[in-house]
């Protein structure tokens, strides 16, 4: 082979593989929420997520809420709080657990009554570590009871 056909070669696999690389890619897993009750206005939604890359939810709606926020409980002397985060780290290749009592999304001002068997769209802007911007649509499935681990 050639040296520029060589040189060629390698220019474009070293192309192909920066490409490879370009976006950071984001797993959710057992994606589910809790039907609501009659004139409950709020839900919440639970999933585990995994990012290739470090990355951030930057941004999250739904169009069955009028809001969806990330939150977190802690207990402070018995007492559970919640409170709102701006966004979600995601480090890279590690588990992030979405579960009750702890981190959660907030599905606030429902439309209508979350019940099970229906599914809630979720859409999540992340930005990786290399700062390009990605929407993901998570399908919630609404269950009566919370899944066995």
């Amino acid at each position: 082979m050639s040296f520029l056909r060589t040189t060629a070669m390698l220019l474009c696999l070293g192309f192909f593989a920066a490409s490879a690389h370009a976006y950071t890619t984001v797993s959710f897993s057992r994606p589910w929420a809790l039907a609501t009750k009659p004139g409950q206005k709020n839900g919440a939604a639970y999933m585990e997520l995994e990012a290739s890359e470090a990355a951030v939810v930057t941004k999250l709606e739904s169009p069955q809420a009028k809001a969806v926020e990330v939150h977190s409980m802690t207990e402070d002397k018995g007492v559970m709080k919640m409170r709102k985060l701006d966004r979600l780290d995601l480090p890279a290749r590690t588990s992030v657990k979405l579960q009750p009592g702890g981190l959660h999304l907030m599905l606030i001002g429902l439309k209508k009554p979350m019940k099970a068997g229906d599914t809630v769209v979720v859409k999540m802007t992340i930005v990786g570590a290399d700062k390009k911007e990605t929407t993901m649509q998570v399908d919630v499935s609404v269950r009566e009871t919370a899944p066995a681990n």
